[in-house]
């Protein structure tokens, strides 16, 4: 599998079949490593189609989660903020694109 994450991490928790991005707040690397299960993840980025690498990232102490996904099959990244309850969120936002 292509990595194009910057970010490498030895511990990452596993995605699985229809687990919900909303309520994955834990800081670290989540990584779902098939591609026939996106289709099943909820409340994923629009357009993600193919296996990928999700950053948790916490910003200071705002209470704040930044997400970021690291699409295998391409050079796609997309980002949004939510809280470390999975309360608020923002938008899922591609911020690179494979064909940019």
């Amino acid at each position: 599998m292509k990595d194009y994450s910057p970010i490498k991490y030895t511990h990452y928790s596993i995605i699985e079949e229809g687990d919900d991005l909303n309520t994955l707040t834990e800081t670290g690397a989540h990584v779902c490593n098939s591609s026939s299960i996106v289709s099943s993840i909820l409340n994923k980025p629009e357009g993600l189609t193919s296996a990928f690498k999700l950053i948790n990232e916490e910003v200071a102490s705002s209470g704040w989660i930044r997400q970021i996904i690291y699409e295998n099959a391409s050079c796609d990244i997309f980002v949004r903020a939510t809280t470390k309850t999975g309360g608020t969120k923002t938008g899922w936002v591609r911020i690179l694109t494979e064909n940019a």
